[in-house]
């Protein structure tokens, strides 16, 4: 049967034009032939008739001609053949995976059925349900594929004329869409569209290529209906009936909370968000995919695949080649899921259903509200501050958010998580003031709220009543002394913003190199090119009336004379000519210090770390031409994707805590080890490829005597520090060296 209609549309001319069919297709849609085939398909008579009814209906949706998908005729028979088959998955029974981890109560109300979908907790033991399961899926992909080629096939194949009745309760908005669609079978062809998004919610996160197809299927369906012009109805189906994003943020926090917090889990490398042959945009890199956009999807035609399906020798492939194709799927629905896994695919697919949707302001919107307040401020903001004495697990978060930010293509997600690490405020910041030393005293015996009330009590004899009705019994009230308020916080600054520039610079004295993660996650943000990332962290500092008087002039604009400055300055200062131009440096940095230490060991992922850096650099013989490719990539990733912002300049220049920080460390550079130095070089790399003349002229015309009344650390001089101890340090290992020898002679 398919090889004839294929045969007719293809050599029958007006087969191809719209509402033009040849007798085959006509006797197929007035005689109802897909309605029978329903039927056989529900007796499942001769056995196993039904998955075959299901894999003709896939390749009919592939090969027919667009105008007849919404035809009743197919499109009654296409839904009723997936509510059956729906049906018998779910009545099929099941073994749970792994019940002491993976089998959570859904609600307080004691639903016991899983709340991350029935495919993620549970493995069909029967061999057909699986089979239907993944050819359903990969029959939802096709339709949304077939639908994707013109932008109203979505108001022309659903029937828009059911209302659904939103189910706004305290559930989680996956039991609201399972009581929704409860009745699916005892409903008609109305109101399919929320039925076969339940389909897909339920295998989002199912093992292999079945969650595969079901995570395609979402993000062609997000796309399909986001294409009308009058998409009003629409968005509203998706955010307050079907409730995806909401869903995928509930997903996301629960799945949050079961992951390790003592050390990183590494990512299998199975769990693939789409399937090894998806070829969509989500396969180039984030950089160039936002500064291409999303570009409109061309129909290729059905040409192609009518021939091919012509060609083949028989549509339905032979039994070993139908036993081999089970198997794999057989064999990928065994997979074990874990939750670290099951985490980053709900990140990666609420940024792909927020990248395709990004052209709709309401949808943008609803991402990053409910992110910010369902994920970031609920699990990833108090794992970091309630970390703060734990490095185990702070480097554990720390390296999931760099993981994160990695995988991350939407400017809308990573604004809303820049925000909350940073801050949102990108006002010029403000010099901390000397810190005041707090009085001794131990107050991890009172709550934060009656610490604040003892403090707010002048009288002394009257705080001290106070404190020993608040005191629990036997404890003295001379161990309570009054909070000395400490006041070098920036007033409006984000305490994570300071906690995690404060990671930048701890010591790692006990190994667990949590500034080398911190670090590490700096330049992950620095590499997105974010423009709220730099302004937050550098260039609201850098405002056009702000900055050191450096004399710049016309030196601001002219690129040549900036480079001059440069090269001129800081081939003086290399370790090779440093004893030269400034014997006097080397003859300081040779004294001795005391208590000065060993060099840190190096970290347990040091080479993977190298060899990522030499990959994404194409090795140090490269690195010049690396570094203009960056420079051309960078402005023209500015050009497209920045938007006009006005910095408003603040009376007194203060370059800010990150790169004041940044800068800081290089002082130290010949002490630490190599790792860090690569992150800290990286960091500077990418903040000149920016092209903001202030920040540039900052980074390389600013030192001690340009600027002799700064408070501030500048590169220029931690630089020459750097230098002067790398050239002591090689004269005393070459002198040891010789010592060596002469001793063994």
């Amino acid at each position: 049967m398919l090889k004839l209609l294929a045969h007719e549309i293809l050599h029958t001319p007006q087969a191809l034009e719209p509402l033009e069919f040849g007798p085959c297709v006509e006797y197929l849609l007035q005689y109802h032939v897909l309605s029978d085939l329903v039927d056989y398909a529900d007796a499942d008579y001769p056995r196993g008739m039904r998955k075959y009814v299901l894999r003709f209906f896939g390749v009919l949706v592939d090969v027919i001609p667009l105008a007849l998908l919404p035809e009743s005729a197919i499109r009654l028979p296409l839904v009723a053949v997936m509510r059956q088959c729906l049906f018998v998955v779910q009545s099929s029974p099941t073994t749970p995976i792994n019940p002491m981890r993976r089998q959570e109560p859904m609600s307080s109300a004691g639903d016991s059925v899983c709340r991350l979908g029935m495919g993620y907790h549970n493995i069909q033991n029967d061999r057909i349900a699986v089979i239907l399961a993944h050819d359903l899926l990969h029959l939802i992909v096709v339709l949304f594929g077939r639908l994707r080629e013109h932008a109203n096939m979505a108001y022309l194949f659903f029937d828009w004329g059911s209302e659904w009745q939103a189910i706004r309760t305290s559930d989680l908005a996956v039991a609201s869409l399972r009581a929704a669609t409860s009745g699916y079978l005892q409903q008609s062809a109305r109101g399919h569209e929320l039925f076969i998004v339940h389909i897909i919610v339920e295998y989002l996160l199912a093992p292999g290529v079945t969650g595969q197809l079901a995570r395609e299927a979402l993000v062609l369906m997000v796309q399909v209906l986001l294409a009308p012009s009058d998409k009003a109805r629409y968005v509203c189906f998706l955010l307050e009936q079907a409730r995806l994003v909401e869903l995928l943020v509930e997903h996301m926090g629960y799945l949050h909370s079961q992951i390790p917090v003592f050390r990183p889990m590494p990512r299998s490398p199975t769990a693939q968000l789409f399937s090894p042959g998806y070829t969509g945009p989500r396969l180039q890199p984030p950089i160039q995919r936002r500064v291409r956009g999303e570009s409109a999807v061309a129909p290729l035609g059905i040409e192609p695949r009518l021939r091919a399906l012509l060609s083949a020798s028989s549509v339905l492939r032979s039994a070993v080649q139908q036993d081999r194709r089970e198997s794999a799927i057989l064999a990928s629905s065994r997979m074990i899921l874990e939750h670290v896994d099951a985490f980053f695919l709900c990140w990666e697919l609420l940024d792909e259903v927020a990248f395709v949707a990004g052209a709709d302001e309401r949808v943008a919107a609803a991402v990053q509200t409910q992110l910010s307040s369902g994920f970031l401020r609920t699990h990833v903001e108090p794992a970091l501050l309630a970390n703060m004495q734990l490095r185990s697990q702070a480097i554990t978060t720390v390296s999931y958010l760099t993981d994160l930010i990695t995988v991350t293509h939407s400017t809308r997600v990573l604004d809303a998580l820049f925000a909350v690490l940073l801050g949102s405020d990108l006002g010029p910041e403000r010099p901390p003031v000397d810190r005041v030393e707090e009085s001794e005293g131990d107050y991890s015996l009172l709550s934060r709220e009656d610490q604040e009330l003892l403090d707010s009590i002048e009288d002394d004899a009257l705080r001290a009543e106070a404190a020993l009705l608040l005191l629990p019994p036997g404890a003295a009230v001379a161990d309570i002394p009054r909070k000395t308020p400490i006041q070098n916080a920036v007033d409006g600054d984000s305490p994570l913003r300071q906690l995690l520039i404060g990671w930048m610079t701890t010591s790692d004295d006990d190994g667990t190199h949590l500034a080398l993660h911190t670090l590490r996650l700096f330049d992950t943000i620095l590499s997105t090119l974010n423009q709220f990332a730099y302004t937050s962290l550098v260039l609201r500092n850098f405002g056009d009336s702000s900055g050191p008087a450096l004399g710049l002039g016309a030196s601001r604009g002219a690129d040549q004379e900036m480079a001059r400055a440069v090269i001129e300055r800081f081939l003086d200062a290399a370790p090779s000519n440093i004893p030269l131009a400034m014997p006097e440096v080397v003859v300081t940095a040779a004294m001795p210090v005391e208590g000065e230490g060993e060099l840190a060991l190096p970290p347990r992922n040091f080479q993977a770390m190298c060899s990522q850096i030499m990959r994404d650099n194409h090795g140090c013989d490269e690195y010049v031409d690396d570094t203009l490719a960056r420079v051309r990539t960078y402005h023209l990733y500015k050009s497209r994707c920045w938007t006009a912002h006005k910095t408003v300049a603040s009376e007194a220049f203060y370059p800010g805590a990150f790169l004041s920080s940044l800068i800081a460390q290089f002082g130290g550079a010949v002490k630490r080890h190599m790792a860090y130095n690569l992150m800290l070089t990286s960091m500077v790399n990418k903040l000149a490829c920016v092209g903001d003349p202030s920040l540039t002229s900052f980074l390389f015309l600013a030192s001690s005597a340009t600027v002799p009344d700064a408070k501030w650390p500048m590169l220029y001089d931690a630089l020459v520090r750097a230098s002067a101890d790398a050239y002591v340090k090689s004269e005393r290992t070459r002198e040891a060296e010789i010592r060596g020898c002469g001793d063994c002679y």
